[in-house]
Order: C-alpha cells, then sequence, then structure tokens
C-alpha cells in the first residue's frame, strides 16, 4: 500500500515523519504518548501526515492521546475531526483508555 511522503524541512536534511519504528509507532504516536502538544501541533499543521495510523496494538496516535490524558492534544485530534471510533486490538477505542486511568 502506498502512503503519502510527510516531511519536514530542517536546513539539508529531511525527517519521513510517517517513519515506524518497531512496534508500529510513528513521530505522532510517541508526541502524543509523552504528552508534547507542541510537537503534536507542528505535526498536524505542517506534514498533514496520516493521522490514523495504527501500530501494531492497533492504537492510533489519538488512543496515545486518551493515555496521555492531555486535553490539548485531544482537543487537536476533535479540530482536525479525527476517526473517534477507532478500535485497537483489544477493541477498545480512544475513550475507554481515557476513562481507564
Amino acid at each position: 500500500m502506498l502512503q503519502q511522503l510527510a516531511f519536514i524541512q530542517h536546513s539539508q536534511h529531511s525527517i519521513y515523519l510517517n517513519a515506524r519504528y518497531n512496534n508500529g509507532c510513528t513521530a505522532l504516536h510517541l508526541a502524543c504518548s509523552a504528552g508534547n502538544t507542541d510537537i503534536v501541533h507542528s505535526i498536524f499543521v505542517i506534514c498533514h501526515q496520516h493521522h490514523n495510523l495504527k501500530d501494531t496494538s492497533g492504537m492510533t496516535p489519538l488512543h496515545y492521546a486518551c493515555k496521555s490524558r492531555i486535553v490539548g492534544i485531544v482537543s487537536l485530534f476533535m479540530i482536525a475531526s479525527i476517526v473517534f471510533n477507532a478500535r485497537d486490538n483489544d477493541g477498545w477505542t480512544a475513550l475507554h483508555h481515557a476513562k481507564e486511568l
């Protein structure tokens, strides 16, 4: 499956933000998990990357945002009209994860 490329130009280097780690996480997953609102905002505004990509456990960045319980990050997802009913491999939505903590 072809995916859109999303790059940030920084001096002479490009960073591929849809790159995945072994667990399937992207930079957006990690920024949401860390609760870093500024980085999440930058990825949303500058990169226009796929915001609903799932990791190997089926979790989207929104799942991580809800787990981190950072309202500002969840609000960014709401503004961007991200799919809220996506389920992970256990059948949980992001709201299930928010409630669990």
